[in-house]
């Protein structure tokens, strides 16, 4: 699973997240529809988080509790030209282009 600017997510889903990394059997309780039985995490369960740092506008940190349980890794903005080039074909391998007409 990605999640994409997961510092933006809600204090309550954070929190679902968290007990979803629990251990080695994290498990998910939906209570919003009634349920009370948990759902136990496949063994094969991985979850990828993105985020912008904090310091941008309406950027937040993450919980240490939930910051504890992922493994950090910080990546720059590309800005040099070959770097993009190399993202950029890399990224579109095996794309069909559109005939030019």
């Amino acid at each position: 699973m990605l999640l994409d600017e997961i510092n933006l997510a809600s204090p309550e889903t954070l929190q679902r997240i968290s007990s979803l990394l629990d251990g080695t059997r994290g498990t998910l309780v939906l209570t919003e529809n009634g349920e009370l039985t948990p759902i136990q995490r496949h063994p094969s369960f991985r979850l990828f988080a993105a985020m912008n740092p904090a310091t941008d506008v309406g950027k937040r940190d993450l919980p240490p509790a939930l910051r504890t349980r992922l493994t950090e890794m910080y990546v720059d903005e590309l800005t040099d030209e070959k770097d993009l080039e190399i993202v950029t074909k890399r990224y579109l391998n095996g794309i069909e282009r559109p005939p030019v007409r």
